[in-house]
């Protein structure tokens, strides 16, 4: 069904006066079942405001310019240099030297691995003519899969989004996508239905050496790695909240030692893992979606809070619909999963440097 009004309109001059509270049905009836009353009035009215408070209505308002503290500190201001300096996902580049595992078409993969670093290794060298021995290893496996997803939405009136505001909502959404994945690859979480185990699930963290310094920051960092290799991993990365990693950098400079920051770490834990230790599978970008149709539950009146659609009941003063207020959602998803193939992890909190 089409969804142009019933019949053209000439745009009245731009020196028309808004119209009156009575108008809106008019504009209403003249949009049809199907049409977009929005439009209606812009061919009537020309780009006089419309009486908006009437046409669009909704209980919890999106960002909007005029929120000095939220998004009206976005409009009219360039979001190029913040988008080229979005810092990277720790998590990510971890991934990215992992084991990579394709799950396109299947729900879980089963990666094999050595139950016990210490039985690599047993090739013998043969004598022409003698028969090679043959070994039996000692292998385990480890499920990956199915895919987890992490979500964000935010909603910005069509002025915001028009005002460079979009640009800049994306960009919030993909670094709140890079911190999420790190706080939950580097936490000891057990899975659950939503997401996987993080990567120091069941091991006992180490006890820190006192004191603090540069003293102390060799002893932790060589600690760590010697558990890492014990554990059968080849080499070792370390992953540390940007306060330590910093401190890390500038005592350690010339020497190849690789510290990773990350402030989905928190401050004083320092992490050790072989990169080969970890099988993964993860969405190279985030999805992004954009609707200026769909119908919304927000739940928070705070912008700063998370809306969380309440199950079963939900209230229709939470109903938000982006048609009706002239707003654009936008919505975030980044796939991924993961899991530890071996013990080669270490970790210690409450370092004192």
């Amino acid at each position: 069904m089409s969804t142009r009004p019933p019949f053209p309109f000439a745009p009245n001059p731009p020196s028309l006066r808004a119209p009156p509270s009575s108008e809106p049905d008019l504009v209403h009836m003249l949009a049809g079942r199907n049409g977009d009353p929005v439009a209606v009035a812009r061919q009537l009215y020309g780009d006089e405001p419309v009486t908006l408070a009437l046409l669009q209505r909704a209980a919890v308002a999106p960002a909007s310019t005029g929120d000095t503290g939220w998004a009206g500190a976005l409009a009219g201001q360039a979001v190029l240099d913040f988008v080229a300096n979005l810092p990277q996902s720790a998590a990510g580049r971890l991934f990215a030297r992992a084991l990579r595992v394709d799950l396109a078409g299947v729900g879980s993969v089963a990666v094999p691995g050595r139950l016990d670093p210490a039985t690599g290794g047993t090739m013998s060298w043969v004598q022409e003519g003698a028969p090679i021995p043959v070994r039996q290893a000692n292998l385990g496996s480890t499920v990956i899969g199915p895919m987890s997803k992490l979500g964000g939405l935010v909603v910005l009136t069509r002025q915001v989004a028009e005002a460079g505001g979009e640009a800049a909502f994306r960009t919030l959404l993909e670094e709140d996508a890079s911190v999420s994945l790190d706080a939950s690859a580097f936490s000891p979480e057990a899975a659950t239905d939503s997401r996987p185990a993080g990567l120091l699930n069941g091991i006992a963290p180490l006890t820190a050496t006192a004191g603090g310094g540069e003293s102390a920051m060799q002893a932790d960092l060589a600690k760590l790695a010697g558990a890492v290799f014990a554990a059968g991993g080849r080499e070792v990365v370390f992953v540390a909240n940007p306060a330590q990693a910093f401190t890390a950098a500038l005592r350690l400079q010339g020497r190849e030692v690789e510290v990773l920051p990350s402030v989905g770490v928190a401050p004083g834990t320092i992490i050790a893992i072989d990169p080969g230790t970890v099988a993964a599978s993860v969405d190279p970008t985030p999805d992004f979606d954009r609707s200026i149709h769909a119908l919304l539950h927000m739940e928070a009146d705070d912008p700063a809070a998370i809306s969380t659609p309440g199950t079963p009941n939900v209230s229709a003063g939470n109903l938000r619909s982006l048609f009706q207020t002239d707003s654009l959602g936008v919505r975030c998803i980044l796939s991924a999963t993961w899991a530890r193939r071996s013990g080669a992890v270490a970790y210690m909190t409450d370092v004192a440097w």
